[in-house]
């Protein structure tokens, strides 16, 4: 898979968005977002100091491994 890491504020993050969480590759569903009153946007439970941490997020830009193709 080959892909791009890119730096995102927590507000831009949306559901089916890959994140790079601990060193492991995360797809956010709709569950993992919450909007906290005192916290503001929660991402799977981080609030990612209050939107001045940026969140990794991965944008895939070739999901198959490199060398496999698919003869159609």
């Amino acid at each position: 898979m080959i892909y791009e890491i890119v730096e995102t504020h927590i507000t831009d993050i949306k559901h089916g968005d890959c994140i790079i969480e601990n060193g492991v590759m995360v797809t956010v569903s709709n569950g993992h977002i919450k909007c906290d009153p005192f916290f503001g946007t929660t991402l799977r439970g981080d609030s990612y100091n209050g939107g001045r941490k940026p969140v990794l997020k991965a944008v895939i830009k070739r999901a198959m491994p490199n060398g496999t193709f698919v003869n159609a």
